[in-house]
């Protein structure tokens, strides 16, 4: 039986790093914060498929929020004062899987107010590199997919980035 060790978030500085037993397995995974930033009374993103993701976890909410919550795929937030400008961080984990095919998302929001949408990658040294962004005004619900394999072909070549 092997052991599969999946380090998510840097280390605790002071922790003595020692060789890891011979039953335990690196895997490879990828590191993105999705952020809303919104003036709508309420709005949402979901990955439409679950199974690249591994985990996640909402990271900030800044804001009036009469509530925000998340699952392993969708976060959202809703703001306790009309037109007030609410955000929220939402960290993923990603397994290889997510460089295979474009991963489709969807992002909702209250008809009133504009919403941006940011997603970004986290490089090994914990820095975000901002892959796209969106601006979403109406209540039409958004849909488009984001293609990792490309955006980290473009990171590589850019500037020689580590991730």
């Amino acid at each position: 039986m092997a052991i599969i060790l999946l380090i998510l978030w840097p280390p605790l500085q002071g922790l003595r790093a020692e060789t890891p037993p011979a039953n335990v397995q690196e895997i490879f995974y990828l590191r993105l914060h999705v952020e809303l930033q919104t003036t709508a009374e309420r709005a949402a993103f979901s990955f439409e498929n679950a199974d690249p993701i591994l985990t996640s976890r909402l990271a900030a909410a800044q804001g009036p929020l009469s509530s925000k919550g998340w699952t392993l795929r969708r976060f959202w937030v809703r703001s306790a004062q009309a037109g007030a400008s609410v955000s929220a961080t939402t960290a993923y984990a990603l397994s290889e899987e997510a460089l295979s095919e474009p991963l489709p998302f969807s992002l909702e929001k209250s008809e009133q107010g504009e919403t941006l949408l940011r997603i970004s990658v986290i490089d090994k040294t914990g820095e975000a590199h901002l892959l796209r962004e969106w601006r979403q005004t109406g209540a039409a619900r958004l849909e488009d997919s984001l293609d990792l394999a490309k955006s980290f072909a473009f990171l590589l070549i850019d500037g020689n980035k580590s991730i």
